[in-house]
């Protein structure tokens, strides 16, 4: 089931993993889920890791939490990571956490 909520894909020549939130609202019932797919993003190795919130219209701040852990652990394995959303959510993610994420805005 997370496969499809939450799908991580590789792209083994350009070095990074892609976790795909398909979900319009990230709400406290998908948390463990998307914490498995967060630990399986981590789990690809790759030096640069994405996740895509580009389909996401609402989100609650336990899920943001999971964003900023799984940064964190990928910073201190110096790998790269990047949150590509829309501006709305952008916006959430540059308000409660500042610089901490690189956030990508694509509309």
């Amino acid at each position: 089931m997370s496969s499809e909520r939450f799908p991580v894909s590789l792209d083994v020549e350009g070095h990074k993993a892609t976790l795909r939130a398909n979900e319009l609202h990230m709400e406290i019932p998908l948390a463990g889920e998307f914490e498995d797919a967060c630990v399986k993003l981590l789990d690809t190795g790759q030096p640069e890791l994405i996740i895509d919130f580009m389909m996401v219209k609402t989100i609650q701040s336990c899920l943001i939490g999971e964003v900023a852990k799984t940064k964190v652990i990928a910073a201190e394995a110096g790998r790269k990571f990047k949150l590509v959303t829309n501006s709305k959510i952008g916006e959430i993610f540059k308000m409660i956490l500042n610089d901490l994420v690189e956030v990508d805005i694509k509309d």
